[in-house]
């Protein structure tokens, strides 16, 4: 019971980790290079 959870825990902090670079990939796509979206950019950034 115990593995198991560790288990499923580990899929989940990789599954976070593969969303977290999934979104700073596409606001790296979408922001355009200006100076208050990239201000907003740095604080996802802060977030993630």
């Amino acid at each position: 019971m115990e593995g198991k959870l560790t288990e499923e825990l580990r899929d989940l902090s990789t599954l976070v980790i593969k969303i977290k670079s999934l979104i700073k990939l596409l606001l790296l796509i979408f922001i355009p290079q200006r100076s208050h979206t990239r201000i907003l950019y740095m604080l996802v950034n802060e977030i993630l």
